[in-house]
């Protein structure tokens, strides 16, 4: 009597490539959520950036920095381009302002141990090591 064999895989060799395939994950998942997190620092420090540009050339027609983003910078919105953060202007005078951009409830951004990022007239604020950081980060 001829024994028939399938053309098929055996259980161990599936739960090899399964297993294969954990591991894998288990390296690309955090690597992908990194990137991920780190184009979204970039959305924050890419708006705060084009504020500080826009401030300068405000105070370079005017006596004080602007006090409102929307009305003397001409923004469309308080949000960052990619709707991750929400940009804030206070402490204004004829020589100083700060920008702050908050993550937005409701997204990953709101988990990110950065948190929100400052930038004043002098540059941006790296008053801890955690900020400091987070500014290189990208």
């Amino acid at each position: 009597m001829k024994q028939s064999h399938g053309n098929g895989f055996t259980l161990i060799e599936m739960v090899t490539v399964i297993a294969i395939i954990g591991i894998l994950a288990s390296f690309a998942i955090p690597t992908y959520n990194n990137h991920i997190q780190s184009s979204r620092r970039t959305d924050a420090m890419t708006a705060l950036l084009s504020v500080q540009s826009d401030q300068t050339m405000w105070r370079a027609n005017n006596v004080s920095y602007a006090t409102n983003l929307i009305g003397d910078l001409g923004w469309g919105s308080t949000d960052t381009p990619e709707g991750f953060y929400t940009i804030s202007l206070s402490n204004i005078s004829a020589t100083t302002y700060t920008i702050t951009a908050t993550p937005k409830t409701g997204t990953s951004q709101e988990n990110d141990t950065c948190g929100s990022y400052i930038l004043t007239q002098d540059g941006p604020d790296i008053s801890t090591s955690n900020k400091k950081l987070c500014w290189k980060k990208n």
